[in-house]
């Protein structure tokens, strides 16, 4: 039997309610050639058990599922699975969030026509209990300069959205299990270096926001953003001119998002103190910082 082509990486934490709505937007998918890779990260609730019940039910289907003993967060979750995934590119999934059944056909067609690639990235609509709004990532992303350059200023890609070349996340080591709120992004900066990276401007999915996320974490958010950008300020020299004024642009950002997650969660006064401290690393950052305090972050 020949491998397939796509492997699903799913990692669950505490999922049950949700897991087989998403699961049922996998197994709806107009493109069939893949397997799906779970890898359980210790839940305390009936995921496992679903996740069980679903498998036997679907048995046309191949689902692997893996279980870890103890809580190792997302990073070790995804590596777990995609070692044992057999599909030749990583479709990742986030437990909670579900892809329109022309996602992977649509990912397929296009690896057809940009065989080169090592990493393609789709839109999606993005959803919590009071909204629902759409981001286009595809305008977020500057093509006009170095894929690393462009993902170190704003981070465009979108987990449930992305999929990966296997051998790439291999030759990489995986996701580095130190990071516990962006491994994600640590990844697709070591990935942007190699210039190998493509857009789809088609919505494919819905990605939902929730409240207990991990980036929700204003400190850690603050703490883990200066960790990556020490693990990869020294590639910027090669792409830009002033790279002592790009980390303090990218410092600063981090400061304003934990003033306004500080603000939003009804902590007005931290708030303030991290966003002043952002404005005065980076004034610049004013105008567009008061649009998203009256619009909502």
């Amino acid at each position: 039997m020949t491998n397939p082509f796509f492997s699903v990486i799913i990692p669950t934490y505490n999922s049950a309610s949700y897991i087989e709505k998403t699961l049922e937007s996998v197994f709806a998918q107009d493109h069939k050639n893949y397997e799906i890779v779970i890898c359980d990260d210790a839940s305390t609730d009936q995921t496992v058990e679903t996740l069980h019940n679903i498998k036997r039910q679907r048995l046309e289907f191949s689902i692997t599922i893996i279980r870890n003993k103890t809580n190792q967060g997302h990073a070790t979750a995804r590596n777990k699975a995609i070692r044992e995934a057999k599909g030749e590119w990583m479709a990742f999934l986030d437990s909670d969030d579900f892809w329109f059944p022309n996602k992977l056909q649509c990912v397929c067609e296009y690896l057809e026509q940009q065989p080169e690639m090592d990493l393609i990235c789709h839109n999606v609509v993005y959803k919590n209990k009071r909204k629902t709004w759409f981001v286009d990532h595809t305008k977020l992303f500057d093509s006009s300069v170095h894929p690393f350059f462009s993902l170190f200023r704003r981070n465009a890609l979108n987990p449930s959205a992305t999929v990966v070349r296997k051998s790439a996340i291999e030759n990489l080591g995986l996701f580095d299990e130190s990071f516990k709120i962006a491994p994600d992004y640590d990844l697709w900066l070591s990935l942007a270096k190699a210039d190998r990276i493509g857009f789809l401007k088609d919505v494919l999915g819905i990605y939902w926001v929730r409240e207990n996320s991990l980036s929700k974490n204003p400190l850690g958010l603050i703490e883990e953003a200066d960790r990556i950008c020490e693990k990869h300020k020294k590639d910027l020299p090669a792409h830009c001119s002033f790279p002592a004024l790009e980390i303090l642009k990218y410092k600063s950002r981090y400061q304003l998002s934990a003033g306004l997650l500080f603000w939003r969660d009804g902590s007005p006064v931290r708030g303030a103190l991290y966003i002043t401290r952002g404005f005065l690393m980076w004034p610049f950052w004013i105008k567009e910082g008061i649009k998203k305090v009256f619009r909502g972050y």
